[in-house]
């Protein structure tokens, strides 16, 4: 409800909210989401809306605009919301992942990622001064922390106002449910948007910048919001999938759709794959699971699975490995025939939210809902004993193209893993900047002057992430090899006792 109690905005369990005049009991408008709304906060003047979907993220509206979101940030987090006095500015985060200023006109972010300090477990104490230049970020019985936004400039070239391209469709805008993947190696980057159009660009500049695309190489390729992109592992093709039901894929070096397309059920696509020789394109949506062909879109096997799986990846046998909710994983294979049939493979005890396979050996890794890292064989079907348990919620997984490495993306860090037949062990871990929602990890190229120049990084040193700043989506390199200066290593207890040892020798000091 807003200040002076003219307006109300209500969720539903449609995953709408219905926004009120309490003068005349009038509605004003309609906000359809994609995830059910938890909580909600509205500016003071009820021009603005911002929305926690549970788990699942947030999302920023405006009023005026109920069909096109400001800002959609997919990250798994318990969020925290809390709007400025004047409701310019929004400060939204997690204890977990961090806190954000975002611009409540078009959801471009006005300061760095800040970090309140606080236990992921503990809930924040937000607040904004009347001045709109200070955020205090605490915990209860824990000390504050103010923080001095006057001190940040305004991001340069980022005005409220959209930006259209020749035919008046705004291209990669800064905020809203703007989907987005780069290819291994980094040569290409996807973009899609809620209106159905798809760009395949070059971005060996590394910065993508709003309205910089010409429309004319704009094609629309569903009738709604794209949900998903995915590259194969070639780079050479990339898959979408929209609410419109349709998977469509496209030839990176034209740009262009491939004119076969395939109709599936319309519905929440959560995950989408190709196989390792990009063959085939696997969808998965809730309860559902479709494999088609890359080339013609023939439906290949379209099966109810009876239960809600959150994961999928294929493995080097060419089969589609899935992970439910239940904690089984399930393989999904073609047989001599052409037949697809599925068969349990393995059980565990909690949920699995993440897998990512080799694309030549027959192991796959596994993330289960308490963030624990494991590597199951899928020739004895036996789990490794040495499994790695992260302190951060798990975004994203792969495996090195070597194959004796595992990245695994938190909200904060990147960690790297060990394969060894006892199982996973943690290697070390680098500090990562805020990376796009479902954009994942690509393994950047080995860099002139070596003699495997050219050939992806096999033990995943070098790393790229699309990161979104200011209305740039930008590529960010980052690099395990230590030229930009130390890394996080070491076992757990040999960590913690060294930052003891160094938390009481400056308590020493300062006394």
């Amino acid at each position: 409800m807003t200040g002076e109690g003219r307006r109300l905005a209500v969720a539903d369990y449609d995953r709408a909210v219905r926004l009120w005049n309490l003068r005349d009991g009038t509605q004003l408008t309609q906000l359809d989401l994609h995830a059910q709304a938890s909580e909600l906060r509205m500016s003071a003047d009820g021009e603005t809306l911002a929305i926690a979907h549970g788990d699942q993220g947030m999302s920023m509206w405006r009023v005026a605009q109920p069909t096109n979101p400001v800002l959609i940030e997919r990250a798994g987090a318990r969020w925290q919301l809390r709007f400025s006095a004047s409701g310019s500015r929004l400060l939204a985060g997690s204890t977990r992942r961090g806190f954000q200023v975002y611009r409540s006109a078009d959801g471009v972010r006005l300061a760095p990622l800040l970090d309140a300090g606080i236990a992921p477990e503990r809930e924040a104490l937000l607040a904004v001064s009347a001045d709109e230049q200070i955020v205090m970020t605490a915990a209860r019985g824990e000390r504050a922390r103010f923080w001095h936004l006057s001190q940040v400039a305004e991001p340069a070239g980022t005005e409220a106002t959209p930006v259209a391209g020749p035919a008046g469709h705004r291209i990669l805008r800064s905020a809203g449910d703007v989907r987005a993947a780069l290819s291994p190696g980094g040569d290409h980057m996807a973009v899609a948007d809620r209106e159905g159009h798809v760009h395949i660009l070059d971005v060996a500049g590394g910065t993508v910048e709003v309205g910089t695309v010409d429309d004319e190489l704009n094609y629309l390729g569903h009738q709604g919001p794209v949900t998903q992109l995915a590259f194969s592992r070639d780079g050479n093709r990339v898959a979408s999938a929209g609410t419109d039901g349709n998977v469509r894929t496209w030839d990176v070096a034209t740009g262009l759709p491939q004119p076969a397309y395939a109709n599936i059920a319309a519905g929440d696509v959560r995950r989408m794959a190709f196989s390792p020789d990009g063959e085939h394109v696997a969808v998965l949506a809730g309860q559902r699971v479709a494999v088609t062909s890359a080339e013609d879109g023939t439906l290949l096997a379209d099966l109810d699975l009876g239960a809600l799986h959150t994961s999928l990846a294929f493995g080097a046998d060419g089969a589609l490995y899935l992970g439910a909710e239940s904690g089984r994983l399930r393989r999904l294979g073609a047989d001599r025939t052409g037949t697809w049939t599925l068969d349990n493979v393995w059980l565990g005890t909690d949920p699995l939210r993440h897998l990512a396979a080799s694309p030549s050996r027959p192991f796959v890794v596994l993330v289960d809902a308490r963030d624990r890292v494991m590597l199951l064989d899928l020739q004895d079907g036996r789990l490794g004993n040495a499994v790695v348990d992260l302190p951060g919620r798990v975004e994203a997984v792969t495996v090195a193209p070597g194959n004796s490495r595992v990245l695994v993306q938190t909200s904060r860090w990147l960690h790297r893993l060990s394969v060894a037949t006892s199982g996973l062990s943690w290697r070390d871990a680098l500090l990562a900047p805020a990376a796009v929602a479902d954009a994942g990890i690509a393994i950047d190229r080995i860099p002139p002057g070596n003699p495997d120049a050219g050939m992806l990084d096999p033990l995943g040193n070098r790393l790229l992430m699309l990161t979104q700043d200011a209305g740039r989506l930008r590529v960010s390199e980052l690099d395990f090899d230590y030229r930009n200066g130390p890394l996080l290593f070491g076992t757990r207890d040999e960590l913690l006792l060294e930052w003891r040892r160094k938390l009481a020798m400056d308590w020493e000091s300062a006394r």
